[in-house]
């Protein structure tokens, strides 16, 4: 980050007479901000890119490569897919400087989470670096490892201290110890072996397929979506599945409940078991099981999942699929069921004194009956291809 400038640098009588030190303190201010914050051990990607500045966000995406279209939201999954796909990310490490890739391993040899220091004593801080990186990007190393999404930088309590930390996010950082061949990652033999398990044809990778139905609780007329998904998928990748059949952002926690016990990622910070770890055939259901989920522990969305079947893949069958549903989903950040029903009847009545402030929240029109069952299909598949969980066809 930039330097902390001296007591009364740059100044007179109160007055700047030299503009460089102003500017320094400035941006070293907006850069401690950012890296003062709470930061957890197991911080998910999505978490971490959604905690960064605009600025660092567009930094991102010219990064890799990606047009710097849409929203915020859009714009965090659309890096965070990038990472998660294993060819990507291969790709990415392999056009690392040494020195990045030295520090990616070291985090992860010491399990994802070391004292900020113990890397900076050796490959220098972000001293360097400006906070603008839309238009000077970072030059050191653990800048440019952060501007990739493929580190982050928070505040820890160890004992009575708040260190700052260096942290690879939850999700890398298995494929990342494949990838840097770090200590504890697979052997040759491992690898190859996994490489074989993963191009095997989806039908031997889940023997299984459960048609769910998820509906949201306290909005009417009820928003419903009925889908198939693999048995083989962790609560984790579930929970992203039903994100997007609904089309939330994926921007917010959650947590199931099934059968009275709780489970959620472990940068929640609740009491509640590994959702990554947890894998929806090891639950019992059978069909008629219904089971809770919530979404955004500030709007509260509350969600019913019912198993409709358990059965065999079809055949000629894709999986996952959306069979059916109506309704749209309500907005992002709008205040829960009753925040969602004043939006209704602001956005229904354009004399409404906030009906333009509504509009512009939703950035345009809003069809509460709108269910475009295509485009939720295709963000369903990209994100199953991505996470190697896409079950296609046989080949006959």
């Amino acid at each position: 980050m930039a330097r902390k400038p001296k007591a009364g640098e740059g100044m007179w009588h109160g007055l700047i007479i030299d503009p460089e030190p102003f500017m320094s303190g400035m941006e070293y201010g907006l850069y401690k901000k950012v890296d003062d914050a709470t930061i957890s051990p197991k911080i998910a990607l999505t978490t971490g890119l959604n905690r960064y500045p605009a600025t660092w966000i567009s930094a991102a995406l010219r990064a890799h490569g990606i047009p710097m279209t849409g929203v915020k939201r859009e714009k965090v999954e659309a890096i965070a897919e990038r990472l998660r796909n294993p060819q990507t990310l291969s790709d990415l490490i392999a056009k690392l400087d040494s020195d990045e890739r030295e520090i990616l391993t070291k985090v992860l040899s010491q399990g994802g989470v070391v004292k900020y220091q113990s890397i900076s004593r050796t490959y220098g801080d972000e001293t360097p670096d400006s906070y603008f990186w839309d238009s000077m990007p970072p030059q050191s190393p653990i800048g440019r490892l952060r501007e990739r999404g493929l580190i982050f930088v928070g505040r820890m309590q160890l004992g009575s201290r708040r260190e700052k930390m260096l942290v690879v996010p939850l999700e890398l950082r298995n494929p990342l110890s494949t990838i840097l061949s770090v200590d504890g990652a697979p052997t040759t033999t491992d690898k190859t072996k996994a490489k074989a398990d993963a191009n095997k044809s989806t039908s031997e990778q889940a023997s299984l397929v459960y048609e769910l139905e998820v509906s949201l609780l306290e909005v009417t007329p009820r928003v419903w979506r009925r889908f198939t998904i693999p048995d083989s998928l962790t609560l984790s990748q579930l929970s992203r599945a039903i994100q997007i059949v609904m089309g939330w952002s994926g921007s917010h926690l959650y947590e199931f409940e099934v059968a009275g016990e709780h489970y959620s990622d472990p940068d929640a910070d609740i009491d509640a078991k590994n959702a990554i770890r947890v894998h929806l055939q090891d639950l019992s259901l059978k069909p008629g099981s219904a089971f809770e989920y919530v979404y955004d522990f500030g709007d509260d969305w509350h969600h019913r999942i019912t198993v409709r079947k358990i059965r065999p893949i079809e055949p000629g069958e894709t999986v996952p699929s959306i069979l059916a549903g109506a309704q749209a989903n309500p907005p992002e950040d709008i205040g829960g069921a009753y925040g969602y029903l004043d939006f209704l009847t602001i956005i229904a009545d354009p004399k409404h004194p906030q009906h333009e402030e509504m509009k512009d929240w939703v950035e345009g029109n809003f069809d509460p009956t709108a269910f475009n069952l295509e485009k939720l299909q295709t963000e369903l598949r990209t994100q199953a291809r991505g996470g190697r969980w896409l079950k296609l066809p046989s080949k006959t």
